[in-house]
């Protein structure tokens, strides 16, 4: 079971490709200090995130601006202020299928 393991990890999800690294500056770069894991604040935040972009005239635009920002802010706060308990209820969140 994957809460058993020690490869979970209630973390910022990875960052494909040189994106994190590229977007990422001064203080934010914390996120990239931690393993990723399965899922995080921002995948819970962000989970229709296809259904929000194809909503946007610009979807690359918006995400530059808008989703991109936001999710650095939530898994910045998240590494900056981790818990186990924060972690609990962010997994519970997870199987339960809430956002917030």
């Amino acid at each position: 079971m994957i809460l058993l393991t020690q490869t979970y990890r209630f973390r910022p999800k990875a960052v494909f490709g040189n994106h994190g690294s590229r977007k990422s500056e001064g203080g934010d770069r914390i996120i990239l200090s931690v393993r990723p894991g399965i899922t995080g604040p921002a995948t819970l935040k962000y989970r229709d995130e296809e259904a929000l972009l194809a909503e946007q005239d610009d979807p690359e635009r918006y995400n530059d601006q808008v989703l991109w920002p936001d999710k650095v802010r939530l898994n910045r706060e998240y590494v900056e202020n981790w818990s186990f308990w924060g972690d609990m209820r962010s997994i519970m969140k997870t199987l339960g299928g809430r956002s917030r």
